[in-house]
C-alpha cells in the first residue's frame, strides 16, 4: 500500500472541496450584495454556530481565510435538531434559491444520488446483483476424486500406534501421518525439499501470468466454484478434516466449512470494492492535484501456516490471493 500525488483532473476535487470554495465565493469583497445579513436570532440559535468574524453593530460575516469553512464537530451542535436545508441556508443561503427552480431541484437531487452512492456504493452493489442473476446457472461444477479412505467413515483400517514418528527412519523422504484422535496411521507425504518448493514457486510464477489478465467477473466465478463445492460436499471435508487434525466432525462443520464459505461470500461481494483505489483529499491549496492510496501485490508467496485448521487455512489463503492478484 502506498500513497501518491500526481496532477489530475480539478473537477473531482472541486467535488471534495465545494464547502471550502462556498465560503471563498460567499467571502468575496468584490461582490458586496451576494453577502447574507445574518439576524440575532442565526446568531442565537441553538442548532448551528458559525465559526468567524462578525460586525457587532451590522452582524455582517467579515471575510475569512478560505481554511475557514463549516466544520461538524466545532460549527455544528445539536444539528440532529436542525434540518439539512435549515442548516445550509443559514450557512449559505443559498439551498432555498437552488430547489425553488426545476434546475435547482434537479440539481440538488443529482447531488443527494451522488452522495448516497459515493457513500453506500449502490452502483457496485447493484453491479454485483446483475452478475449472480446472470450467472448463478452457469456455475461449473467440480468432480474431485477422493480415495475409500477419505470417502467413508470407516475406510482406514489399522490399530493405534504407540509411538506417532513424523519421519520414517527407512525412507526420509517422506512424512508420516496420522489420525490424532485414534493414533491410527494415514499415510504418507512426500517430505519437500528447497528444491522442491523452488519448482512449485516457479510453476505459480507462470500461473500468475495468465491469472493477472483475468478480469474480478473471472475470478468471483473460480471462488463461486469452490465455494459450490464445498456445499455439495460437506460430509466428506468434514471427515477428512477431522483425520487430519483430530477435532470432532461439528468442530469441523463450524471451524472448516462455515467459516470458508462466509469468507468467500465476502471476498466476492466486498474484494473488488476493498482494492479500489483510495483517494484522500489534497486540501484547497492542492485542488489541482490528485492523491490516492493503492494497493499493490507482494508476488508470489510461500506460506508455512499451522495445521490446526487444514481446509480452512488453505483455502482462505487462496481465496483472499486469489481475487486481489492483479
Amino acid at each position: 500500500m502506498y500513497q501518491s500525488c500526481t496532477y489530475g483532473t480539478v473537477g473531482p476535487n472541486l467535488v471534495r472541496h465545494w464547502n471550502s470554495i462556498l465560503w471563498a465565493w460567499w467571502n468575496d469583497d468584490t461582490e458586496p450584495k451576494k453577502k447574507k445579513k445574518l439576524s440575532s436570532e442565526d446568531l442565537s440559535s441553538p442548532s448551528i454556530i458559525i465559526v468567524g468574524a462578525f460586525d457587532s453593530t451590522t452582524h455582517e460575516r467579515k471575510s475569512a481565510p478560505l481554511s475557514l469553512h463549516v466544520t461538524l464537530p466545532v460549527i455544528v451542535t445539536n444539528i440532529m435538531s436542525s434540518t439539512v436545508a435549515e442548516v445550509c441556508s443559514a450557512a449559505t443561503g443559498m439551498v432555498p434559491t437552488l430547489s425553488s427552480s426545476p434546475v435547482g431541484t434537479v440539481f440538488v437531487l443529482i447531488l443527494l444520488a451522488y452522495l448516497l452512492n459515493d457513500k453506500y456504493n449502490i452502483m457496485y452493489h447493484f453491479k454485483l446483483w446483475m452478475e449472480y442473476t446472470v450467472t448463478h446457472r452457469s456455475i461449473p461444477i467440480m468432480d474431485i476424486e477422493m480415495t475409500p479412505e477419505e470417502s467413508s467413515d470407516e475406510g482406514v483400517k489399522g490399530e493405534p500406534v504407540q509411538k506417532m514418528e513424523l519421519m520414517d527412519p527407512k525412507n526420509p523422504s517422506f512424512l508420516n501421518c496420522y489420525d490424532p484422535s485414534t493414533r491410527q496411521f494415514l499415510g504418507q507425504v512426500p517430505n519437500m525439499t528447497t528444491k522442491d518448493v523452488h519448482e512449485l514457486l516457479v510453476k505459480a510464477k507462470i500461473a500468475q501470468e495468465s491469472w493477472s489478465k483475468t478480469t474480478f467477473v473471472q475470478r468471483r466465478m473460480v471462488l463461486r466454484t469452490i465455494q459450490q463445492y464445498i456445499v455439495q460436499h460437506v460430509q466428506d471435508i468434514c471427515r477428512v478434516s477431522s483425520r487430519e487434525s483430530g477435532k470432532p466432525k461439528v468442530d469441523a462443520m463450524l471451524g472448516e466449512i462455515l467459516t470458508t464459505c462466509e469468507k468467500i461470500r465476502t471476498i466476492c461481494e466486498m474484494g473488488e470494492l476493498w482494492l479500489q483505489p483510495n483517494y484522500r483529499t489534497t486540501g484547497p491549496m492542492m485542488v489541482h492535484k490528485n492523491a490516492w492510496v493503492e494497493y499493490v501485490p507482494l508476488g508470489i508467496i510461500a506460506p508455512i501456516a499451522p495445521w490446526n485448521y487444514p481446509f480452512h487455512n488453505s483455502v482462505r489463503l487462496f481465496s483472499f490471493l486469489g481475487l486481489s492478484f492483479p
